[in-house]
C-alpha cells in the first residue's frame, strides 16, 4: 500500500479558525493543536482513501 502523505515533508505555517471555545479548552490542557490536526487529518485521508 502507497503512503498517504510524505511524512518527512517539512512543516508549513497555516492560518485556521476554530471555536473559541474549543481552543481555550483544548489549551487549557496543554494539547498540541498542530500534531492533534496532522493525525486527525491522517485518519481522514486514510478513510477516504479506503472508500476509493
Amino acid at each position: 500500500m502507497a503512503e498517504l502523505y510524505n511524512s518527512a515533508a517539512p512543516k508549513k505555517a497555516v492560518n485556521l479558525s476554530i471555536n473559541s471555545d474549543l481552543l481555550r479548552k483544548t489549551r487549557e490542557l496543554n494539547i498540541n493543536l498542530s500534531a492533534s490536526l496532522e493525525r486527525a487529518l491522517k485518519e481522514e485521508l486514510s478513510k477516504r482513501e479506503a472508500a476509493m
